[in-house]
C-alpha cells in the first residue's frame, strides 16, 4: 500500500509538473506572440512614418517646382501699366497710320499688301485686334519724326479743325525705353 500511495504521489506530482510546465508554456508563447506582435507593429510603424515622409518630401518638392515656375511667369509677363503702355501705343500707331493712309488717300489693303496679290487674313485697320502682340515695341524716334512729318504733310491738306490743337501726337512713352 505505501508502493502504491507513493506512486500515486508520484503520478499526481508528475502531472501537477506537466500541468505547471503547460501553463509555464502557454504564459511563454503568450509573451512571444506579444513581443512578435509589438514588433511587428513597430515596423509597420516605421514602415508607416517613412512613408509619410516620403509623400511630404515629394509633395514639398512639387510646391517648390509650382512656385519657382509661378515666379518666372510673373518675372516674365510686363508689368500692368507696362501692357497698358503698350496697348496705348499700339492704339495710337495704329490710329496714325490710319490717318496717314487716308491723307494719302491710299487704299489699306494696297498699302499693307492685302490686296488680291497680299493674301493677308486677319483684322484690317480700324477693326478691333485679337491677336498676341507679344513682342511688339514702341515705335523708335526715327519712326515717330517719320510719322509726324507724314501728320504734318496730310494735315496741311486737311482743315485745322481736323488737325486738334497742333500739340505733337498723344505718344505714350513705356517705362522701359528708357533702360
Amino acid at each position: 500500500m505505501e508502493k502504491e500511495r507513493q506512486e500515486l504521489m508520484e503520478q499526481k506530482k508528475l502531472s501537477r509538473e506537466r500541468a505547471k510546465r503547460r501553463k509555464t508554456g502557454r504564459m511563454i508563447a503568450a509573451r512571444i506572440a506579444v513581443c512578435e506582435m509589438d514588433k511587428w507593429r513597430r515596423t509597420q510603424a516605421r514602415k508607416r512614418l517613412q512613408c509619410y515622409r516620403r509623400c511630404s518630401r515629394l509633395q514639398t518638392a512639387q510646391y517648390q517646382e509650382e512656385l519657382r515656375e509661378m515666379k518666372e511667369r510673373v518675372a516674365q509677363s510686363p508689368f500692368l501699366f507696362e501692357q497698358a503702355i503698350q496697348n496705348n501705343v499700339r492704339g495710337t500707331v495704329n490710329r496714325l497710320f490710319t490717318k496717314v493712309l487716308q491723307s494719302l488717300r491710299l487704299d489699306e489693303e494696297l498699302a499693307c499688301g492685302s490686296g488680291p496679290a497680299g493674301g493677308r487674313t486677319g483684322p484690317q485697320l480700324g477693326e478691333p485686334e485679337t491677336g498676341d502682340w507679344e513682342g511688339v515695341r514702341a515705335p523708335s524716334q526715327s519712326e515717330r519724326r517719320r510719322f509726324r512729318s507724314a501728320c504734318e504733310e496730310s494735315s496741311s491738306d486737311t482743315s485745322a479743325a481736323d488737325e486738334g490743337d497742333g500739340a505733337d501726337p498723344p505718344w505714350t512713352e513705356p517705362a522701359a525705353e528708357e533702360c
